[in-house]
């Protein structure tokens, strides 16, 4: 990701199984200050394990909860980045994506554990 966000926009969305309808958003939350640039230190890792583009995963079964990243910068265009919270838990930004269950999990303190 680019350096630099001033913001940044968590959105939870709610898959099968939950008291409202899949997909729509049931929480959301604001990111500025410190934790900002601590958080995108922490998802810029270069640690985590990279997919690599067409290859093919045994997950365990999705329910299909979604946290959209939306992260905002001063100049240019914003960045919005994907996480699956259940599933293979992937994360992307569209260019490069991770497995990476443990930034959903560090997200829950933004937008609770579930929809």
């Amino acid at each position: 990701m680019p350096p630099g966000p001033t913001l940044l926009t968590v959105c939870r969305y709610a898959g099968l199984n939950q008291a409202v309808t899949a997909g729509t958003m049931v929480q959301s939350h604001v990111v500025t200050g410190s934790q900002l640039p601590s958080f995108v230190t922490y998802i810029d890792q270069p640690t985590w394990p990279v997919i690599p583009t067409g290859a093919v995963y045994g997950c365990p079964a999705s329910q299909g909860r979604v946290d959209l990243l939306q992260f905002v910068y001063p100049s240019g265009p914003g960045v919005d980045v994907s996480v699956d919270i259940d599933g293979c838990s992937f994360v992307s930004n569209g260019s490069r994506t991770v497995s990476g269950g443990a930034i959903g999990t560090r997200l829950t303190a933004w937008v609770g554990i579930d929809g």
